[in-house]
């Protein structure tokens, strides 16, 4: 599986913890390069925009989670949770998609965990 416009493939396998019922986790990091950031307060403004735009349009848990203090680069985490893995992997598939097509960041590197 690959995702369009990045030419990354991504092969998907799925954490599972078992208990008395599966729980499958996915999460994934995501590097975005900001050109227009000449500090870190322009940066703030893109990664605020980035995570509540996915965060209102998926049930996602999504931070900032590397890169700080580099004020054009963002790297961005999300992590699923779900009773099923084709889900799991479906939904962080369509996240990715989603951020991709941000305009006020390039998406540059992506890595799923959870393998």
């Amino acid at each position: 599986m690959s995702i369009s416009g990045i030419g990354i493939a991504m092969n998907f396998s799925v954490t599972v913890l078992r208990g008395y019922s599966d729980m499958f986790i996915v999460s994934a990091k995501l590097a975005f390069y900001v050109p227009q950031a000449t500090s870190l307060k322009d940066k703030r403004q893109v990664r605020r925009s980035i995570i509540e735009k996915t965060r209102n349009r998926f049930n996602v848990s999504i931070s900032e989670v590397d890169t700080q203090d580099i004020h054009q680069t963002l790297t961005i985490g999300i992590a699923v949770v779900s009773g099923d893995a084709a889900h799991c992997r479906d939904s962080v598939d369509e996240i990715i998609r989603f951020m991709e097509n941000n305009p006020d960041a390039e998406l540059s590197s992506v890595e799923i965990f959870g393998e």
